[in-house]
């Protein structure tokens, strides 16, 4: 009645590329009677590490390749009359920075393969229970405010360009044992790429935080911005402390750093 897999699906792909530089990004899902889908377990390959990690090797465009993927590990069981789908990709925004040139990449399933890690029905291993879990008791402290977390995606009509924005807040607390003010961590996450214009991407990334109490007060603020050409990226920091409001240091650093396959 169902079918149900535990370990790492392996997928075997015979490729080719249009491009020297590529990703390839496999995603297993559990189709459902209304169309939707769940990811099940995924993996992301730098074709250019096609051969491991220690140098990265430019790909000839419109050789074939064939490459192992290793997906993630999953316990999930697929219901009679779900599908399985595996999609496949060059680009996963904004999980993977994308390829320098936009990639039409060729597959050819003749020599392609899937092996499921199938659970037998009957006969398998039996799996014991877990444990309960352990832990210690909670630091006793009083909540002043919770935070609010949020995640949105706009497009701009016109200009096709897309932003991811995920806003993450942590709660502001005081520690009741020596009345230590902690948290009010905000986290905010900008993504944003025009569709069809890998060298458009662009991130950002600010977070702050405070710690107080009587004649003590320190807030920190750090932000990242990333961007990239062909051949580099551009990394631009700040970081900015304020001792009671007052700031007590300011830096700045701009690197730049070759792509090297990415």
């Amino acid at each position: 009645s169902t079918l149900e897999i535990l370990g790492a699906t392996k997928v075997t792909l015979n490729l080719s590329v249009n491009r020297p530089t590529a990703f390839v990004c496999v995603r297993l899902n559990d189709v459902k009677l209304d169309g939707s889908s769940t990811r099940v377990a995924y993996a992301v390959m730098n074709l250019t590490h096609r051969n491991g990690h220690h140098r990265a090797q430019k790909l000839i465009p419109g050789r074939q390749y064939r490459v192992n993927i290793q997906l993630s590990d999953a316990a999930y069981s697929f219901i009679r009359g779900h599908r399985l789908r595996v999609a496949i990709s060059t680009t996963y925004w904004p999980m993977i920075w994308p390829s320098p040139e936009t990639v039409e990449l060729t597959l050819h399933t003749r020599n392609s393969s899937i092996e499921l890690p199938v659970r037998p029905s009957r006969g398998g291993p039996k799996l014991k229970p877990f444990l309960a879990a352990e832990e210690g008791p909670p630091m006793p402290a009083t909540v002043l405010s919770a935070g609010a977390s949020g995640n949105t995606v706009s497009r701009d009509v016109l200009s096709g360009r897309v932003e991811v924005l995920s806003e993450r807040g942590g709660d502001k607390a005081v520690i009741d044992e020596h009345g230590l003010e902690v948290g009010g961590r905000k986290t905010i996450e900008r993504m944003s790429i025009t569709e069809g214009d890998p060298l458009s991407a662009e991130t950002e990334m600010t977070v702050g935080n405070q710690v107080k109490r009587d004649g003590f007060d320190v807030e920190v603020f750090a932000r990242t911005h990333l961007t990239s050409t062909k051949d580099e990226f551009f990394l631009i920091a700040d970081l900015d402390v304020y001792e009671s409001k007052d700031r007590v240091l300011a830096k700045r650093w701009s690197v730049a750093f070759p792509r090297r396959g990415i």
